[in-house]
């Protein structure tokens, strides 16, 4: 099955080497390691789990269970229609591809007050309570 990334739903950047993606309609904010940001980002030109899993396998001869952790993150994108049925359209931009191998992961923050907490604190800075409590 050809994915692509659902560019109407989704906003998406890659900051010093992190992927952060956005629902605005949602307002969920998605985090991916550096390795997941490779993978998203071969989403541009490549359109299978299955093409990423083996291109990944080919930088990282030595590893095993590369195709599982590819499909695994794939298949939470789908779910939360990150990704979506279709061929891409959209131009190639490159991720660095990490030098070692750290199972690809995303964190998801549902509530926008987990995107806000200071952790740890600024010095000097008064804890902030959010949501009229």
């Amino acid at each position: 099955m050809s994915l692509t990334h659902n560019l109407q739903d989704t906003i998406a950047q890659v900051i010093e080497g992190e992927a952060i993606l956005i629902t605005p309609q949602s307002g969920v904010y998605y985090s991916l390691n550096g390795l997941a940001t490779w993978i998203w980002e071969q989403f541009t030109t490549v359109s299978t789990a299955e093409a990423v899993g083996h291109s990944l396998q080919s930088y990282f001869p030595q590893e095993s269970g590369i195709a599982q952790d590819v499909q695994s993150l794939v298949q939470q994108w789908q779910e939360e229609k990150l990704l979506v049925d279709g061929e891409s359209s959209r131009p190639w931009s490159a991720a660095a591809l990490p030098a070692t191998y750290a199972k690809p992961e995303m964190q998801t923050f549902r509530d926008p007050g987990d995107l806000l907490a200071l952790d740890p604190p600024a010095p000097g800075l008064a804890e902030v309570t959010w949501g009229g409590g």
